[in-house]
């Protein structure tokens, strides 16, 4: 079988998303499974495999130069605007069995949507990651998230009518989603992200042993303006704690975090390590005394299940994509840095009276995960 996979969610800076990561890996596996795979994507996410050492050929948007460096938001919704309207010139699917949209992006959705109109008989596989929710912290928040709220009912709609699949997180967010009016009489499937339990295992520490680590990335999504707040109030107990912030992040948002810290006198303990190769991100969950996540919306949450798996006691706020998670995180209400504050201080304190910390590793290996995938999809519209 032959899969084309639309990536655009990279733009010309690869994030490094939980949806690219999947797509990736389910990607390299359908391939060691003898099944033909080939990307339409852009620079970033030709940068981003290349990081992972993921072998599959990509059919790349070229971006302009004047976009290239990303230094906003605005350069990244231009960027999205610019690859959804040149992608036609990129899009022959005659040879293909099935498109597969990594996301339910605006870009990705419109060039799986070409696709099936090209080629009516290609099945489409429509990957739905969570739902857009509003938030109402403040106004430019609540805009953005409205913007993004409004985007995904289009998609989802446009899915609904014309995806062959749908696929969704087995997990309580995913389940909610699949209830909707708009996908009562569709084709669904629930589905899982995978871990590297090898890489995993292999992984050593860190030379250099943080406090804290948060993983995600400097963006509004994974809460990282909590975190100034969340700190302060640390350092009353701990003044001199060591903080580190993995995964990449918009510009906009470390100078705004930057700026946040320097108020509450917290900048020089915090250190940003950018996107990772997964070897390090590992090593560095490994030499972390806890990992956070302060994220407002997941799909799956794959870093937390990741910092399980390295061993690290993981505090998280609660939103659906963790429910299932229950007895392994420490969990505080959406939002409430002040518990979040007081989660930590808790835990830090465990560590200081060495009390022992027990937590196991939850998930499945990216080969399971991709055949059960694989084998599902073939069940049902192969």
């Amino acid at each position: 079988m032959k899969f084309l996979l639309i990536n655009l969610g990279e733009g010309a800076v690869p994030h490094g998303s939980g949806g690219t990561e999947r797509v990736s890996n389910i990607a390299h596996e359908f391939q060691l499974q003898n099944h033909e795979c080939e990307f339409l994507g852009t620079i970033g996410l030709v940068n981003f495999l290349k990081s992972k050492s993921v072998a599959v050929p990509v059919r790349m948007i070229p971006i302009p130069r004047l976009l290239s460096k990303e230094k906003s938001k605005l350069d990244r919704f231009l960027v999205y605007l610019w690859t959804t309207f040149k992608l036609s010139k990129y899009l022959n699917s005659r040879d293909f069995n099935f498109v597969y949209s990594a996301s339910d992006f605006f870009p990705d959705v419109i060039a799986s949507y070409i696709v099936k109109k090209q080629n009516p008989n290609i099945q489409w596989i429509a990957i739905i990651h969570h739902q857009a929710k509003l938030n109402f912290k403040n106004l430019l928040t609540f805009v953005t998230s409205l913007g993004s709220f409004l985007a995904q009912q289009a998609t989802w709609t446009i899915i609904s009518k014309h995806g062959s699949l749908v696929l969704l997180y087995d997990s309580n967010e995913g389940r909610m989603i699949s209830k909707l009016s708009k996908f009562k009489n569709r084709k669904l499937g629930f589905i899982q992200n995978g871990i590297n339990f090898e890489l995993i295992e292999n992984s050593k520490p860190a030379a250099n042993s943080l406090d804290l680590l948060l993983c995600g990335g400097p963006r509004q999504s994974k809460g990282v303006l909590d975190l100034p707040s969340i700190l302060e109030l640390v350092k009353i107990q701990y003044p001199n704690v060591r903080v580190g912030l993995a995964g990449h992040g918009t510009p906009n948002i470390i100078r705004i975090l930057n700026a946040q810290l320097e108020g509450v006198g917290m900048a020089s303990n915090v250190k940003f390590f950018g996107n990772l190769p997964k070897s390090e991100l590992y090593s560095l969950m490994k030499s972390s005394r806890i990992v956070i996540s302060l994220s407002y919306e997941e799909g799956w949450g794959i870093a937390v299940r990741e910092a399980l798996a390295c061993g690290r006691p993981c505090v998280a706020y609660r939103i659906p994509a963790f429910q299932d998670l229950e007895e392994y995180l420490n969990f505080v209400d959406l939002g409430d840095t002040e518990a979040m504050s007081r989660e930590i201080i808790a835990l830090l304190d465990s560590f200081n009276q060495q009390k022992p910390l027990s937590y196991q590793p939850v998930g499945a290996s990216w080969r399971e995960v991709a055949q059960k995938e694989l084998a599902f999809i073939l069940g049902k519209i192969g």
